[in-house]
């Protein structure tokens, strides 16, 4: 009882807000249904309506974003796990022209970029940030038998350029700090600027970007007369690599 819900919902029988909002309260199963219902629009809102705002908000993320979320990866990985290649310049520039050939004319072909590492905590890989950037560690390189191998690997990770990867997936495991931050009243934007660096550093893609990555390299590989048989041949050898080590 109060005096200001008084004259909110006057009692009186008129007041069809009030009779429907009596009468959910006294049936259980208005409220077990509502419960339930809450709990699958969530679950529902998490799995279809998450991904699908990431997909939209990172087509349009500005590429000043996408290179300042970029440069904070690098900046973390630089301190700890990078060093400079001791691949020489002349295999590397013999791979980057190799690549740019491979996904001339590509969309978003213009922002790719291949740079090597020497990273030794990281071990075999190659990954792409979201400004374009695709880091290949000299441990890849020492462990493909050829450079088709690498080349279908390089195309791996250009399809995660194409289709947004890093940005979507970043978006989409940040959305519960996002969501922390505006509960308590963060609206500055400061909650994602911090998430979306840790998360790209920490996270690996979903199976769902792995199998849209893959599609594309195989897809981009025949188009370009490259078999898609040296990236299983690559793929099996990181898989005996990382399994051996994590044994």
């Amino acid at each position: 009882d109060s005096p200001l819900l008084e004259t909110w919902l006057p009692t009186r029988a008129t007041s069809r807000v009030e009779a429907f909002a009596d009468w959910l309260e006294r049936r259980r199963i208005a409220i077990a249904t509502a419960a339930v219902v809450t709990v699958l629009a969530t679950l529902a809102f998490v799995h279809f309506g998450v991904p699908w705002i990431a997909q939209k908000a990172a087509e349009r993320m500005p590429p000043a974003v996408e290179r300042h979320f970029s440069n904070e990866v690098v900046a973390l990985l630089e301190r700890m796990h990078f060093h400079e290649t001791g691949i020489p310049a002349a295999r590397r520039q013999a791979l980057q022209q190799t690549f740019a050939a491979l996904v001339r004319d590509e969309p978003r072909a213009s922002d790719m970029r291949v740079a090597f590492v020497d990273a030794p905590s990281i071990g075999p890989n190659a990954f792409a940030l979201p400004d374009g950037r695709i880091y290949v560690t000299d441990e890849l390189v020492a462990l493909a038998a050829d450079d088709d191998e690498l080349l279908a690997v390089l195309a791996h990770e250009a399809g995660h350029h194409v289709h947004r990867h890093g940005m979507r997936q970043a978006i989409e495991s940040s959305s519960v700090f996002v969501a922390t931050g505006l509960l308590f009243g963060d609206v500055s934007g400061s909650s994602i600027a911090v998430a979306v660096p840790v998360t790209l550093l920490n996270n690996g893609f979903s199976r769902g970007h792995e199998r849209e990555a893959d599609a594309y390299a195989f897809d981009l590989l025949r188009r370009r007369g490259h078999s898609p048989a040296a990236f299983a041949r690559i793929m099996g050898r990181l898989a005996n690599r990382h399994g051996s080590e994590e044994d």
